[in-house]
């Protein structure tokens, strides 16, 4: 299992994996002023929890687009199988993110990634 991964906007982690049940959790860590690539996945959907910090979700799905701020109070957010989503820290402390990932592929290669 992969414990720890570093990326330009921070790290992640996965905290639980589950292939035979269809998900997976991870903790995200996202540095203030970062952001993910837009991106969609065709065999899960995600279930964001903003634990700590704040969290600018930017969605976009059969032409609607959407832009919410996620906090520790927000309700848990769903992002559906393939909605273009890309979540960034416009705060001044580090968001720290509780992604629920469910179906039938929950690994890093199902991530399509758009050109910005």
């Amino acid at each position: 299992m992969i414990v720890n991964q570093v990326r330009k906007w921070g790290s992640w982690r996965v905290l639980d994996d589950q292939p035979d049940k269809n998900f997976k959790v991870k903790q995200l860590i996202i540095e203030p002023g970062k952001s993910l690539s837009f991106q969609r996945h065709l065999h899960r959907s995600e279930i964001w929890i903003v634990v700590t910090g704040l969290v600018k979700m930017e969605t976009e799905w059969d032409k609607f687009q959407d832009v919410i701020h996620l906090t520790p109070k927000s309700i848990p957010y769903e992002v559906g199988k393939m909605v273009w989503h890309k979540a960034s820290n416009p705060g001044l402390d580090t968001a720290y993110v509780i992604e629920i990932q469910k179906g039938s592929k929950c690994v890093e290669e199902d991530i399509e990634r758009r050109d910005e």
